[in-house]
């Protein structure tokens, strides 16, 4: 089977994602069969056979291009992975050419591409020399048979992409053969290929066709019948190349002169071609048909929809089949010949003509393009031809127009960094818009240092309006004063200078004027993310109401979304997993309908669906719901949201059996945050991976981990003071886990006790830490003997985890829960009123379930229960609270209530003193009826 027909519409998919032209990624279409030559015929079939690198260097027009397309054929049909990467002069740019690179590489592996994509689309401004060491790690590491092919390599200069080039080249494994095409000699070092025997050299003489080889590509690709004199002439004067031979055809076919004096009139390169192309070729072609092809000239790519708006027509289908027909230079991009584009001499010739005669048609086509491609939802392509038009005037409106739908919608920040490289620095200043939006985008980016000297620089601006031309009303320069500010604020959280970046949102919601709703909203979503990432949910969600009352107002999308998104995350953390779905649905909405359109706030709301089913190990549901949140990861700039998509990502892959998968993300990922120079990111993945490896039974491997990354003795220079102390205590918890799979149980149960206490002591709500730290303490505990005291633990856990079925903290522990969850199943043999098991059975049954492998759905909690749920919240129960009253209810005496919670009964007197007084009865029969009244049992 052809592997390269396996991947269906991930292809087209991800490419669309990864905003790169798929034609670029496609071996061209060849519409007539290769011309069969003897010598390249022995080279190829030794390449094909051997491997190694086959390096074609010639003038444009040699040929190249077909003769590897004819290669990919050959390997296709030997069932060999082709990848082809087609460059031009934007791939210098190492920015843009890692998005080419990652893509090219997807049928290689797919799941390494989509994260990779990832780190690029999340930090722009990253440092791209790691991540081309990473790929040539990964692409030489392959045993897969592949073939890599690179055309136009000519447009390489730029030090770090070659430095890629020469270590693929270099390390490329026997199972890889690359090829690589370029106009001028390659900067790449081919010595030791040379030297090694694997190095399959093409130059132009090999190109060139020899005067037998003339006749016969006259005579059946163009139905030219040449004598051996005539045949002899074409080759002095083009030397057999191919180019030069196409258009010597297309002189004689269009003209009305004998062949032979045609071909003695034929010179065939520079001044001539252009010459032979003006006086023969254009001259020579219907008014209608020349002018269409001076016009549409400045397309890089063209359909007849496109052709027709732009030329103000209706018959450019008809042209475009036509000019192919009479083999005009134009080559289809696709099977169905929807998308054409002109022969790269020939275009480049016709747009010099249309610049020479008609200067101002040029720009006057490229803004007809700009207008077509936004109003077909290209916004991409529309700014790319404005920017071509030299219209920088209107480049910079459209950007700053546009720029916060692509941020805030797609969360595409590399595309509005790519607009504003491509716009002259002296525009940037025309509106502050470019430079608010540029900003947005660097501390989106974390490019704090490019994001404060922006905002500064709007400042300095908004103080001197007339410096820059702006001409502002007070009330825009009072909110794009307040919108720098914000960013600056932004930039700083996000770099993980959380409290500074605190400080300021602080001080900006006192000065900016209450009705820049969006600024207010954004300032406390901001806050609401840095109390997150410094785990004090509380304040979190405290925040994101604020930011959602505000949102509204706005009527921003973005902002509810946010608002939600982070409430979501904190209330997972608090434990309260229906709350946060009620989060996550509420964020659904506010996305709004169009899925495609709002894909980034829907990833935002998808990703929060993750975590729950994560939460509640309902692994067998997260593919669905990971698909947006693949594309948020990929979006996304600010650290803790990526670390969500990460881990989810990896403990679904490890849950599912799937162990080298999860660790392989894990390790991406750390590369990326080296990369990006995110240390809390990278020491977060690490902890990750420890555990697991742990859950896993895989010590050593763990241990492994901790040496390769220097992990227990972490490097606090790296850190920012926030986030140091945020590390500290991952690093303790995961020692913690080793110590226990060290057998080391009396250091484990020092260091969870001094976590739990300080977890305790700081008052915040973190259920999620408490229970896991609770369940490894239980199986710590259990491991020195000291059983009831783990049984006790653990019920401690199972109590105020049944109702949100929050599962995940308890069975991430370990496989020894599996054996507390038995005793403690053996000891509660009390006999009920009630056939009917208790939440906390059900769930107990369920853990089991789960840790011996079984896919089991969540527990559905009824309405019953939520009206629980609301009286103990008024009535200020615990959920310890809750299950007493529930089995006094039941009839239970004080001793079976000790021998059903696992707990003493001096304990049991003393929970029941504090329910009597909070639901205002005074004996146990009251408290009973009350029970009963609320249908407790």
């Amino acid at each position: 089977m052809n592997k390269n027909n396996d991947l269906g519409n991930g292809l087209s998919t991800f490419y669309r994602r990864a905003g790169v032209l798929e034609s670029k990624l496609r071996a061209p279409f060849i519409k007539t069969p290769p011309l069969q030559r003897e010598a390249l015929g022995k080279l190829k079939d030794e390449f094909s056979c051997s491997g190694g690198l086959l390096t074609i260097v010639a003038p444009a027009g040699s040929g190249k291009t077909t003769l590897m397309a004819d290669l990919a054929t050959t390997e296709l049909a030997h069932s060999t992975l082709v990848l082809w990467i087609n460059l031009d002069d934007d791939d210098n740019e190492p920015s843009i050419f890692a998005k080419y690179l990652i893509s090219v590489l997807y049928p290689l592996d797919r799941a390494a591409a989509e994260k990779e994509l990832s780190m690029i689309n999340a930090n722009p401004s990253r440092d791209y020399d790691a991540l081309l060491s990473t790929v040539v790690t990964r692409l030489t590491s392959s045993s897969l048979p592949v073939i890599l092919f690179v055309d136009d390599f000519q447009t390489i200069t730029h030090p770090s992409i070659i430095k890629f080039w020469n270590r693929v080249v270099l390390h490329a494994p026997s199972s890889m053969k690359i090829v690589i095409s370029s106009r001028s000699c390659l900067p790449i070092d081919l010595s030791r290929k040379r030297v090694a025997g694997t190095l399959y050299e093409v130059e132009q003489t090999n190109l060139n066709l020899s005067v037998g080889e003339i006749i016969h590509y006259m005579l059946h690709h163009h139905t030219i019948d040449l004598d051996l004199e005539y045949a002899e002439i074409l080759y002095d004067t083009t030397e057999g190349w191919l180019a030069g031979l196409q258009l010597a055809a297309l002189a004689i076919t269009k003209s009305n002169k004998d062949t032979g004096e045609v071909i003695r009139s034929f010179t065939g390169r520079d001044k001539d071609l252009a010459d032979y192309l003006l006086h023969t070729v254009l001259k020579g072609q219907s008014e209608h048909d020349r002018n269409f092809l001076l016009l549409t000239s400045p397309l890089s790519r063209m359909c007849a929809p496109l052709c027709n708006y732009v030329m103000n027509i209706t018959s450019s289908d008809e042209t475009l089949v036509l000019l192919e027909q009479t083999n005009h230079f134009i080559v289809p991009e696709d099977r169905n010949r929807n998308w054409y584009r002109y022969h790269h001499l020939f275009g480049d010739f016709l747009k010099n003509e249309l610049l020479k005669r008609q200067p101002g048609k040029f720009e006057a086509i490229c803004a007809a393009a700009a207008a077509w491609w936004q109003s077909n939802g290209n916004l991409t392509e529309a700014i790319q031809y404005t920017l071509l038009s030299n219209n920088y005037v209107k480049a910079a409106a459209l950007i700053a127009e546009h720029a916060p739908e692509v941020a805030q919608c797609f969360g595409d920040h590399h595309t509005i960094l790519d607009w504003l490289r491509r716009l002259p620095e002296a525009y940037h200043t025309s509106r502050p818009e470019v430079l608010l939006n540029h900003a947005w985008s660097r501390a989106f980016s974390r490019d704090l240092t490019k994001a404060q000297a922006l905002s500064k620089q709007v400042l300095e601006g908004l103080d001197k309006p007339d410096q820059y031309g702006w001409s502002l009303t007070n009330e825009e320069i009072s909110e794009f004063r307040s919108l720098a500010k914000t960013v600056s604020a932004i930039a700083v959280t996000c770099t993980d200078e959380l409290r500074d970046g605190i400080k300021q949102c602080d001080d900006l919601l006192v000065e900016i004027n209450p009705t820049q709703s969006f600024i207010t909203a954004s300032l406390y979503n901001c806050q609401s993310y840095a109390m997150y990432a410094l785990r004090n949910h509380d304040a979190s969600i405290k925040l994101a109401a604020e930011a959602y009352n505000f949102g509204m107002q706005a009527g921003s999308s973005y902002a509810l979304v946010w608002a939600d998104f982070l409430a979501g995350l904190s209330k997972i953390e608090q434990g309260k997993i229906s709350s946060a779905r009620e989060s996550a649905e509420r964020a659904l909405l506010n996305a709004g309908l169009n899925k495609k359109a709002n894909s980034y706030l829907y990833a935002m709301a998808e990703i929060i669906n993750s975590e729950i089913c994560i939460q509640q190990c309902n692994f067998n549901e997260i593919e669905n719901n990971a698909k947006f949140g693949k594309i948020f990861s990929s979006a996304f700039g600010p650290l803790e949201p990526l670390l969500v998509s990460l881990r989810n990502d990896a403990r679904r892959e490890a849950w599912c059996g799937q162990l080298g998968n999860a660790i392989k993300i894990l390790k991406q990922g750390q590369d990326t945050a080296l990369g990006t120079n995110q240390p809390r990111l990278y020491y977060s993945l690490i902890a990750e991976e420890i555990e697991i490896l742990l859950r896993c039974d895989d010590l050593s491997a763990a241990l492994e981990t901790c040496k390769r990354t220097n992990f227990l003795d972490i490097n606090e220079s790296v850190l920012p003071s926030d986030a140091l102390a945020i590390v500290r205590e991952t690093v303790r918890i995961a020692d913690a886990r080793i110590k226990v799979s060290q057998g080391k149980y009396l250091d484990a149960l020092k260091i969870i006790n001094t976590l739990l206490n300080t977890i305790k002591a700081k008052k915040t709500t973190r259920t999620y830490t408490t229970q896991s730290l609770t369940a490894l303490k239980a199986i710590t505990l259990w491991k020195l003997n000291r059983k009831k005291e783990a049984a006790r633990e653990l019920d401690k856990c199972i109590n105020t985890s049944a109702p949100e079925n929050h599962a995940y903290p308890i069975v991430s522990a370990g496989d020894t829960v599996l054996e507390i969850l038995y005793d403690i199943q053996s000891q509660k043999n009390t006999v009920r009123l009630s056939n009917a098991p208790s939440i906390n059975q059900v769930f107990e049954s369920r853990l089991i379930n789960i840790l011996k492998g079984e896919v089991v759905k969540s527990i559905e909690i009824d309405s019953d229960n939520k009206s629980v749920d609301t009286f103990a919240e008024n009535e200020s129960l615990t959920k310890r609270e809750i299950e007493i009253l529930r089995l006094v209810g039941s009839g239970l005496a004080n001793t079976q209530l000790a021998q059903e919670l696992i707990i003493s009964e001096s304990t049991v007197k003393w929970h029941l003193h504090n329910i009597y007084e909070k639901i205002g009865v005074k004996s146990r029969t009251a408290a009973a009826a009350k029970a009963h009244s609320l249908r407790l049992m």
